[in-house]
């Protein structure tokens, strides 16, 4: 089963139509990789986009960053009589954060969960992915997540 993921690129652009690729300092000039220095994290095999999030004009969320919320597999076999195929690593997914000053360069942010994930698939689900997010207010702080 292909996962149609990898690591996550930028491109650039001053009309939305006409798009300039940016290389970033991870493999193949992406801007997030697989997570090679942590092998038990949820996001060693491959990570793809969810959302991103600019908060230069936010005082109250860390001016000047963005965040992106992205998702990635582990390289954990799938147990016996899980929903994915055998022997296919990468298929059980979680989500995860990282933050950026510029948008390029991004550091991943520890989430709770052991894996390092901020949100995690349920006991006897395979994956959480493609997350969408949204403040929703700022007074008190709140997010959703889809």
């Amino acid at each position: 089963m292909p996962i149609a993921t990898g690591c996550i690129g930028l491109a650039q652009s001053t009309d939305g139509i006409v798009w300039e690729r940016l290389a970033g300092d991870e493999p193949g000039g992406s801007c997030l990789a697989p997570n090679v220095e942590a092998r038990w994290g949820f996001d060693t095999t491959h990570v793809g986009v969810g959302d991103v999030h600019p908060f230069s004009r936010m005082v109250q969320n860390n001016a000047g960053l963005y965040w992106v919320y992205y998702f990635g597999g582990d390289a954990n076999v799938p147990p016996e009589g899980s929903p994915a195929p055998a022997n296919v690593v990468g298929t059980a997914m979680s989500i995860g954060v990282a933050v950026s000053n510029d948008g390029v360069h991004w550091k991943r942010v520890e989430g709770d969960h052991s894996s390092g994930a901020v949100l995690e698939p349920k006991e006897g689900q395979l994956f959480v992915g493609w997350p969408q997010v949204i403040m929703t207010s700022v007074e008190p702080e709140a997010w959703r997540m889809y």
